[in-house]
């Protein structure tokens, strides 16, 4: 009887896992925010990243940074407290445009101190494919295997035509 019984568990979870894929699918195509440093850059679409700082700062920066940890775009930041926007195109410091790839996104905020002000980052990007590892579903987006529980929210793709920009 407990081998049966294990048996139906075992079924109950790869049944459950596999509805759970079946919806995470519906993911594919649209745009997640998620709370992370790290920027999937797809060479052509531009990047949207929100960041919160704890309190007030007085200066701020915005790196965008490779791999090796070199600071490739480097952007005022606004210094208020709360929630703020950021649109990364894939420009470089030194002018051109970014490989795709995943780059890592840092607020560097400092108050009248020079202490550390913490600060957070969400980022967004678009969902390619599901996968699963260990039981647990992942959507990917970039380089990179997102939980779907660390998803705040999905949209659709803007369609609109307009170029691209960096706004603060």
């Amino acid at each position: 009887q407990q081998i049966n019984m294990n048996q139906k568990l075992d079924s109950l979870v790869s049944l459950q896992l596999a509805n759970g894929f079946s919806a995470a699918l519906g993911y594919v195509g649209m745009d997640v925010s998620f709370v992370s440093s790290d920027v999937p850059f797809d060479g052509s679409a531009p990047v949207k990243i929100h960041y919160a700082l704890e309190s007030e700062a007085s200066e701020a920066t915005i790196n965008i940074r490779d791999e090796s940890g070199n600071a490739i775009y480097t952007a005022d930041a606004l210094t208020s407290t709360g929630k703020h926007d950021f649109t990364w195109d894939g420009t470089l410091n030194g002018g051109g445009l970014a490989e795709p790839g995943t780059y890592t996104v840092t607020i560097d905020a400092f108050d009248s101190e020079g202490s550390l002000v913490n600060s957070s980052t969400v980022v967004t990007g678009r969902v390619r494919g599901v996968e699963t590892q260990n039981g647990s579903l992942f959507v990917l987006v970039g380089d990179r295997a997102v939980s779907i529980g660390s998803i705040l929210n999905a949209s659709e793709p803007e369609t609109s035509t307009t170029t691209n920009t960096t706004t603060i």
